[in-house]
C-alpha cells in the first residue's frame, strides 16, 4: 500500500482520537466532520504537484438580502487569503446551492491539530457568513456607506492568511 495513503490514515486516526470519535477506518475515503455545527469534508489527493488533505467547509446558502454585496465580500476576501499553493477559497456549489470555503494542507506538513485549527478557524468564518454574509453595517456618511461596498473585516483576513497556516 502506497505509505502517503498509510500517512493520511494515520493523520484521520489522529483527529478522531483527538475528537472522541471512535472507528476512524470509516472516514478514510472521505470524513465528514461536524465542528461547532458546520460540516466540513476532508479527502485525500494524490497528484503529480504533491498530496494533500483537501478541507471543505459548508459556510451555508447565500444570503436573501444584501446578495449582491455579500458575493463582492467573497471574491474581496478570496483576493485577501490568497497567498499560494495552498490558500484557501470561497467558492459556490451550484449542486447544494451553498458556499463552501475550501483549503488545503500539504500531507507531509499535516498534523491533527493543525487540520483542527483550520477546520475550527473555517468554522468561526461560517458563522459570520451566516449572521450577516460578511456584509458589515455602515454608518451614515462613512467611506463604505455611499458607495455600497461592505465594510472590510480586514483583521480577520489577514490573520487567515498567514502562509504558515494553510502551507
Amino acid at each position: 500500500m502506497d505509505n502517503h495513503l498509510e500517512q493520511y490514515k494515520t493523520l484521520i486516526n489522529e483527529i478522531c482520537a483527538l475528537s472522541l470519535i471512535s472507528s476512524p477506518e470509516r472516514f478514510y475515503e472521505s470524513a465528514s466532520f461536524k465542528i461547532s455545527d458546520i460540516d466540513f469534508t476532508l479527502q485525500y489527493q494524490d497528484r503529480d504537484q504533491g498530496r494533500a488533505v483537501l478541507v471543505y467547509g459548508d459556510m451555508g446558502g447565500l444570503p436573501e438580502r444584501n446578495r449582491d454585496q455579500a458575493l463582492l465580500a467573497l471574491m474581496d476576501i478570496n483576493f485577501h487569503l490568497f497567498a499560494g499553493a495552498h490558500s484557501p477559497v470561497f467558492s459556490w456549489n451550484a449542486q447544494t446551492g451553498r458556499v463552501l470555503l475550501m483549503g488545503s494542507v500539504g500531507l507531509e506538513r499535516a498534523t491533527a491539530e493543525g487540520v483542527l485549527l483550520l477546520m475550527k478557524s473555517f468554522s468561526n468564518l461560517a458563522k459570520e457568513w451566516r449572521d450577516h454574509g460578511f456584509v458589515g453595517s455602515t454608518k451614515a456618511g462613512g467611506a463604505n456607506a455611499s458607495s455600497g461596498v461592505p465594510a472590510p473585516r480586514a483583521g480577520q483576513r489577514e490573520t487567515l492568511a498567514a502562509s504558515g497556516r494553510f502551507q
